[in-house]
């Protein structure tokens, strides 16, 4: 004898189809809203920009050279093309930059650091970095404490490259001796004429270092720091000729 369905069986089976519905409905209104909310996300206004990496660019100076503006969708900003709008700065070498949902957007720069100053053919300096990109000018070498480089005055504008032989042996030169620790210089001479020696002058009576730009550079530059922490006072010599060294330095003393 075959046996009748409980009534819960009998309830189960005649609300099912209907608890199926309700099931299938809650999940595409939960599909629809997690869409719904990741396409708000997406298109957000732009309300805030976060800036790191810069020392001397202010944070206002970065927003508009990108030309960002509160307001504008977050799915309309390429953060390439803004990367690549903060490289054109003269005084930026690298950028990035990355959306922050919901209505974030971070920036981030590698500066130029000025390394030495040029007179410029319109009488003011240029102050270089060390490829050699004119990072800015100045109407006056005044309080910027920064070796000066010698010789005729230089074309360019902020944001060029110098792409001078001579100038770019010199402020290789001048990088290696910051490397070191070897700060203190009045002024770079770099000859196109004779590619052998490039000067570093030290604010007198500072001796002179006479190097040849190359692989063995920073070694030189060691061997002469090493020498100068033993030596009582380096005052007492005019020249010293680090174009042999590490093996061999000389040294003119002053007259």
């Amino acid at each position: 004898m075959k046996k009748s369905p409980s009534p819960f069986h009998q309830a189960w089976a005649k609300w099912f189809p209907w608890l199926r519905v309700v099931m299938v409905l809650s999940a595409a209104w939960l599909v629809l809203g997690l869409l719904t909310q990741g396409a708000m996300l997406y298109t957000a206004p732009l309300a805030r920009v976060q800036v790191e990496g810069n020392q001397e660019l202010t944070r206002q100076e970065i927003l508009q050279w990108t030309g960002l503006g509160p307001g504008t969708p977050l799915n309309q900003l390429d953060p390439f093309q803004i990367a690549q709008r903060l490289s054109t700065h003269p005084q930026v070498r690298q950028a990035d930059a990355r959306r922050r949902f919901p209505g974030g957007l971070w920036l981030w720069v590698e500066e130029r650091k000025p390394l030495a100053l040029a007179l410029g053919r319109d009488g003011r300096f240029l102050l270089l970095d060390d490829e050699g990109v004119i990072v800015g000018q100045a109407t006056s070498a005044q309080g910027l404490r920064l070796p000066r480089l010698a010789g005729a005055p230089l074309p360019g504008r902020p944001g060029e490259k110098l792409n001078v032989a001579a100038v770019t042996r010199g402020l290789a030169a001048l990088a290696a001796a910051r490397q070191v620790g070897l700060n203190n210089w009045a002024t770079l001479t770099a000859d196109g004429r004779n590619p052998l020696v490039t000067r570093l002058t030290a604010p007198a009576p500072g001796p002179d270092l006479w190097l040849t730009p190359g692989a063995g550079l920073l070694e030189a530059l060691v061997a002469y720091q090493a020498w100068a922490s033993q030596t009582d006072d380096t005052r007492l010599f005019r020249v010293v000729d680090l174009r042999l060294a590490p093996a061999r330095m000389y040294f003119r003393p002053e007259p």
